[in-house]
């Protein structure tokens, strides 16, 4: 559920021209995360788009790609997402 709130970062992120779905993200050892997912077995260094990663991270879970879009974002953007998609207690899942 709370890749939903990821994802709506992400738009948030893209309609205020913060973030464009063709920003470069890079897989590193900091954002490898198991045990979900494709990117986590790409080397370090590797490149995807934010759509890729967005893509991933909605058809098949994939937690590398969530962890490299929060990093981007940042938490607090994260954050602010889950109190403007309307949580009923943002503060249940924050910090995030």
């Amino acid at each position: 559920m709370f890749k939903l709130y990821v994802l709506y970062a992400v738009a948030q992120a893209i309609e205020a021209g913060e973030l464009s779905w063709d920003t470069a993200l890079t897989v590193s050892e900091h954002t490898r995360s198991l045990p979900s997912g494709e990117l986590q077995d790409e080397p370090a260094g590797t490149t995807v788009t934010v759509r890729e990663a967005a893509t991933k991270m909605i058809q098949i879970s994939d937690n590398t790609a969530t962890d490299m879009l929060i990093q981007e974002l940042g938490r607090e953007a994260i954050e602010a997402a889950v109190r403007d998609a309307g949580h009923h207690d943002p503060e249940l899942i924050s910090p995030f």
